[in-house]
């Protein structure tokens, strides 16, 4: 049910999963109406589909233009226009956290971040300093592996 809610984005444990299961779905023909876990009935599967795919791929492009330099977790998720909303950097925020934390881990996955240093308990991530695309081409390469998820992650 949240795999597509309606105005929002689903906030996904396993992005790797989630991105494929949105591939997935795309098989799908001939789809009326989808009613989602809340939020309003989707009437058109694939245009939402395509959306969610590329606003995805921009969240990515954004957590991995942010680690130019090292940057924590938090310190992406804070970053200007990150989201539609201001998150106040004073505020934890667990939902905005979570989001930018599984962009993290699924760029790191594809080699496009690296953990630069730790501070205390606090990690840092520095991008690869490779064009954004040649990034998102494994990240791609990622989500196509039927055996690979973030759920297995150490």
């Amino acid at each position: 049910g949240d795999t597509r809610l309606y105005p929002i984005t689903a906030h996904p444990y396993d992005l790797v999963a989630y991105l494929r299961t949105l591939k997935d779905l795309k098989n799908l023909k001939n789809v009326a109406l989808v009613l989602p876990a809340h939020g309003k009935g989707i009437l058109k599967l694939h245009e939402r589909l395509e959306f969610l795919e590329k606003h995805h791929e921009a969240r990515l492009r954004m957590t991995y233009n942010a680690c130019r330099n090292p940057r924590s977790i938090w310190e992406i998720a804070t970053v200007n226009r990150y989201f539609d909303v201001h998150v106040d950097p004073a505020k934890f925020n667990p939902l905005a956290g979570q989001e930018a934390f599984v962009h993290v881990e699924l760029l790191h996955l594809a080699g496009g971040l690296h953990r630069s240093h730790v501070n205390g308990l606090v990690h840092y991530f520095k991008n690869s300093g490779e064009e954004f695309d040649a990034v998102y081409e494994r990240v791609q390469g990622v989500i196509d592996d039927e055996n690979s998820t973030l759920l297995m992650r150490r």
